[in-house]
């Protein structure tokens, strides 16, 4: 008969002490399913058992009597071996619980898993879809997946032992690869791969671009240069350079630095002159064999306009004088209910002169319209605050509240002038008259002291700006 190694789990030894024990700590099975006994000797203390969970699906343990505990295994169809734990505790006794270490030996399994056919080779345009089998031995599950590096290109279809690839079409002319990994249910059989190639797409040399016309404005008077215009370049199977129609174009056309090889950034010096500009740039492929042609890009480039403004720079107003003047009632020229206003903005050294000006300085002339006002109870006029806008040509001087009159009179004079319009006199003797074509005006008001800050452009794109802070003294017109 065999004897039992006794475990003691009690904490101190004694006839008197509370005490649990079992025999063996360790069992081991075949992997064919079976049972085994254990001993329990509880002093003092009632007993409990419990299978871990990981394990409850093929172990399992049955209390027989107070002093046997039968633990039974499932068969191991596996080929890996496995373990598990039964606890017996004493309950509410204070004695450590004691643990049997089960383990069970691996199956004698013959696993396998083959790939057929193992290379798939597709075409770069137009392929169909390839099917690939997977034969496995010993009940053998698996999952298929493309790796990261194909995945963008190549999907799967799995069906029963079959695996259906199709691969997108390949935009690049060189040939590309990778792997769809097979992975089975058993760790030891190791994965397999389907390697799977595709060719580059057929290259059919092209040479071509869009737009082949440009037309360029003769550029704003405060920059050097137009804003740049690109050409998309289409260049399949060849290089190419550039040449202009003539030598002098590079005198007022670039052709600006650019890190995108498919497009042409060019930009043109503006042009001052009463005459436009033609030329034209030649894209060349470098490789005469192909046949291509050369693309003819037409440049034009707009002559300089009329202006009628005399400005030559941009003004900043030190503003020094404001007389303001208000026609309180609706005129025929508003649009809904509003006031009209003169403002006449005065620099160091020029004179108001009624209106008509006179002295050395600039001149800053606005005709406005501001919401229905009556004067408060000091008989002051009050403009409102707000931003004020120069309105468009096409109302002339049939202006909105919060708008500020366009200069549409192109025969008006510098003297009187009609709409927003800056002037400058010399000695009394006007010597610039800049219709302000665009721009704004803001007011805000602190108690007696107004601020109006002027922001404004003609029609060259030459700036005017500047700054009023004090009383308005509004008289009425």
């Amino acid at each position: 008969m065999a004897a039992f190694l006794m475990v003691s789990c009690e904490g101190k030894t004694g006839t008197e002490q509370p005490s649990l024990e079992v025999s063996p700590e360790t069992m081991t099975f075949e992997a064919g399913s079976g049972t085994q006994q254990a001993a329990v000797t509880a002093q003092g203390v009632e007993w409990t058992h419990e299978v871990a969970a990981e394990a409850a699906e093929w172990l399992s343990a049955e209390r027989s009597d107070d002093k046997t505990l039968t633990v039974t295994v499932a068969e191991n169809p596996a080929p890996e071996q496995r373990s598990g734990r039964i606890t017996v505790s004493a309950e509410g006794s204070g004695v450590a619980p004691c643990v049997i270490t089960v383990t069970q030996q691996a199956a004698d399994v013959a696993y396998g898993l083959t790939l057929e056919p193992a290379i798939l080779e597709f075409a770069g345009e137009g392929a169909p879809a390839q099917t690939v089998t997977v034969v496995t031995q010993g009940g053998l599950t698996w999952t298929a997946e493309p790796e990261e590096a194909i995945a963008g290109w190549v999907t799967l279809a799995v069906e029963g032992d079959k695996i259906t690839v199709t691969a997108a079409d390949n935009p690049e002319t060189a040939s590309r690869s990778g792997n769809i990994v097979v992975t089975p249910s058993v760790e030891s059989v190791g994965q397999k791969a389907i390697r799977v190639v595709q060719t580059g797409k057929e290259v059919i040399p092209e040479l071509s671009a869009t737009p082949t016309e440009l037309t360029f404005p003769c550029g704003d008077v405060t920059s050097e240069y137009t804003e740049p215009q690109t050409i998309q370049v289409t260049a399949v199977g060849t290089t190419w350079h550039l040449m202009w129609s003539s030598d002098t174009v590079s005198e007022w056309a670039e052709v600006m630095p650019n890190d995108n090889g498919d497009e042409i950034v060019l930009r043109l010096k503006r042009n001052g002159t009463a005459e436009p500009r033609t030329a034209s740039l030649f894209i060349v492929p470098d490789n005469d064999e192909l046949g291509l042609q050369t693309v003819e890009v037409k440049v034009t480039q707009e002559a300089a306009p009329e202006y009628r403004s005399n400005l030559t720079e941009n003004v900043e107003l030190k503003v020094t004088q404001l007389v303001s003047l208000i026609r309180p009632g609706q005129g025929s020229g508003i649009e809904g209910e509003g006031s009209y206003w003169t403002l006449t903005i005065l620099g160091p050294d020029a004179e108001y002169n009624g209106g008509m000006g006179g002295g050395t300085g600039d001149r800053l002339y606005i005709h406005m319209v501001s919401t229905l006002i009556e004067p408060n109870d000091d008989g002051v006029y009050e403009l409102p605050e707000g931003t004020y806008t120069v309105a468009t040509a096409e109302k002339e001087d049939k202006v909105a509240p919060g708008e500020l009159i366009y200069p549409f009179n192109l025969n008006a004079s510098a003297m009187f002038p009609t709409g927003t319009t800056y002037t400058r006199l010399e000695n009394g003797t006007y010597t610039v008259n800049a219709p302000l074509v665009s721009g704004t005006m803001t007011v805000s008001r602190s108690g007696d002291t107004y601020t109006l800050q002027f922001d404004f452009k003609d029609d060259q794109g030459y700036t005017v700006t500047g700054t009023y802070e004090g009383p308005l003294n509004a008289q009425r017109a």
